[in-house]
């Protein structure tokens, strides 16, 4: 399983290379946004710069992770499914789509701290933060574009699927950022997301367990 992760990971980032402007759009996505607020909003308290970054943060999980399995349709898939097994498949998109997020994250946190301030004063938190949001998305909207691939509108599909996943993903986010505006170590503030920190994990190892179990007889389908 674990060669068949990394050929498929090497054949992802191949595919990327080709077709940079896919990745360059996003890039451009974030950048306008970024721009838009900064000539928008001429002081943003914090509060508002956690909600506003994870609502960029958000978009892009979407736009990057909606096209996931756009190169395995039609005849293409039927040899993936020859060649291997759909857990090994999910995986694979998972470990993509995480590495890509949490590079836009960091990127987006660089740039938007750079024009606007940044306020967070616990970057070690912010960044558990960032990494476990990175990887709650990309499980739980990798699933969902696996599922949305069936289906002709799978756009419209993805956004009514994804919605009860990202919410509470997006609130525990929230929560645990609204820490990292304290001043402190990432042991004494991160006694105080403790809650929020373990409800992430719950939830990405809850994505994990269903989706291990259920993607493989979508995959068969």
């Amino acid at each position: 399983m674990l060669k068949d992760i990394f050929n498929l990971l090497k054949y992802e980032f191949t595919i990327e290379l080709r077709q940079v402007h896919a990745l360059g759009g996003l890039m451009l996505y974030v950048l306008s946004t970024l721009f838009i607020i900064f000539i928008s909003f001429a002081n943003v308290s914090g509060p508002i710069w956690i909600i506003l970054y994870w609502i960029i943060v958000l978009f892009a999980a979407v736009n990057a992770i909606l096209k996931s399995f756009s190169h395995e349709m039609g005849k293409r898939r039927l040899y993936y499914f020859s060649m291997v097994n759909g857990t090994s498949l999910y995986l694979s998109k998972v470990i993509y789509n995480f590495i890509i997020l949490f590079m836009l994250s960091v990127v987006n946190f660089t740039i938007f701290g750079a024009i606007s301030g940044s306020p967070i004063l616990n970057i070690p938190l912010f960044l558990l933060a960032i990494l476990l949001g990175s990887l709650g998305l990309s499980m739980g909207l990798t699933l969902v574009a696996g599922i949305a691939s069936q289906s002709s509108n799978n756009g419209t599909m993805m956004t009514i699927l994804g919605f009860p996943i990202i919410i509470p993903i997006l609130i525990s986010l929230v929560h645990m950022s609204a820490f990292a505006l304290q001043a402190g170590t990432i042991n004494s503030v991160g006694a105080e997301a403790f809650g929020d920190i373990m409800s992430l994990l719950g939830i990405i190892l809850l994505l994990f367990a269903v989706s291990v179990i259920l993607f493989p007889f979508l995959w068969k389908n």
